[in-house]
């Protein structure tokens, strides 16, 4: 029962009157004005009183007037309910309440709030929580059907793969695995992984894990490209794990470190029963993944991360769609860290600004299941070279930055 929601209808109906004012006023009035039974109007009427709400003289014997006081702001209510909502991930419902029962100032009044809850922030218990919008949920992060930036982003800090690509040195360097070796023809890859490290239900990650994760692959259909040139992967003991190829790989490693090869516990069926795996996926991360629904998410440190623990405790994702439209970087109250997505602008800013353009990109395929004109290759060679992408960053602006590198 929405004690708030009912004493904004009272607010309402009785519109004319000045607060504070003394209203008469009969219980099957009250009925009507809320639309419920005489047993809710009473239980109603009695939370109202307990919470301060309305000063409340009953009327002797049925059908007699009794004397209502409203002695509450209904806006300020209703911004702390909003407020409320918000801080339950509830960002959306929360402007919808607002939109639906106050004017535009209360609306600006809430933004400004929000803007303060985002950001770097120390709780009750002494946490660091970073807090951001993202305007969608993110309800799938199964590794093996990644594609879009954000999900790839995420799955890095809740899953491992056995190595990992060095962005800034490009180079290949120890994930999961702390060593590899190939042989001379690059068909056999041997990797030897950590001791001691531990997927977040407690399980030791060991080979066969390893080995599991890639048979995933194998089951998919249609089947998966990169299982085409594996024949197998061998258990040799339970820290080491070897990839018989059916051709030559010397990009072997470029592969494993992509995230679609992060590695999950073999007992994932198991953990199936009882969560959504795609929904929050069990890896061997530094972040545990904690909730995810399309109200946001929460990850929270892995205490036991083997690459040692992360300094911030908490991250929470707060699903507001239309963010854009209602916190614009101008209007962020001072913080010492904030996270925000905005179109690239040439405005000069106030403060330290850390930027780093998402790696990603736009492209065109052709679908060459059907006959006709496409299978040319000529053709489909004459549309490369026909698109000038220097000029289509230019022209279109926006997020695009640099034209995607062409192999």
């Amino acid at each position: 029962m929405d004690v708030v929601h009912y004493y904004n209808k009272l607010n309402q109906h009785f519109a004319s009157e000045p607060r504070g004012s003394s209203i008469q006023v009969t219980m099957q009035e009250l009925e009507d004005i809320w639309e419920c039974t005489r047993r809710n109007a009473q239980l109603l009427v009695q939370k109202m009183k307990e919470q301060g709400l309305i000063d409340w003289q009953s009327g002797l014997g049925r059908g007699n007037t009794s004397r209502l006081v409203l002695v509450a702001d209904a806006q300020e209510l209703l911004l702390d309910k909003a407020k409320e909502l918000a801080l339950k991930g509830y960002v959306g419902e929360a402007f919808g309440l607002l939109h639906a029962h106050t004017d535009p100032l209360a609306e600006s009044q809430f933004s400004d709030w929000l803007a303060g809850q985002f950001g770097a922030q120390k709780a009750s218990d002494h946490k660091d929580i970073l807090r951001f919008p993202f305007y969608r949920p993110v309800p799938d992060l199964e590794p093996l059907f990644v594609i879009r930036r954000t999900e790839t982003h995420l799955i890095r800090q809740i899953l491992n793969t056995l190595v990992e690509f060095d962005t800034t040195g490009h180079v290949i360097k120890p994930g999961l695995a702390h060593y590899w070796e190939s042989d001379h023809g690059y068909t056999e890859w041997t990797f030897y992984l950590r001791k001691g490290v531990l997927f977040h239900h407690g399980k030791v990650m060991k080979a066969e894990d390893v080995q599991f994760t890639f048979q995933r692959f194998g089951q998919l259909n249609p089947p998966d490209w990169f299982m085409a040139n594996v024949e197998r992967v061998e258990v040799l003991s339970d820290t080491s794990v070897r990839f018989h190829l059916s051709e030559p790989n010397a990009l072997f490693l470029h592969l494993l470190a992509s995230e679609r090869f992060s590695i999950v516990p073999k007992d994932l069926d198991r953990i199936a029963a009882t969560r959504d795996i795609r929904r929050m996926p069990v890896g061997t991360g530094p972040f545990v993944i904690k909730e995810n629904s399309d109200n946001g998410m929460i990850l929270e440190a892995n205490e036991r991360y083997f690459q040692g623990r992360p300094m911030m405790d908490r991250i929470e994702i707060w699903v507001w769609p239309n963010y854009l439209e209602h916190l614009k970087p101008d209007r962020l109250q001072e913080r010492d860290t904030q996270v925000l997505y905005f179109e690239p602008t040439g405005k000069k800013k106030t403060g330290t600004l850390l930027t780093r353009l998402e790696e990603g990109s736009t492209y065109l395929t052709f679908n060459l299941s059907r006959d006709g004109i496409l299978h040319d290759v000529k053709l489909r060679e004459a549309i490369h070279l026909a698109i000038n992408r220097e000029q289509m960053v230019k022209e279109l602006g926006g997020k695009r930055e640099v034209p995607a590198a062409v192999r």
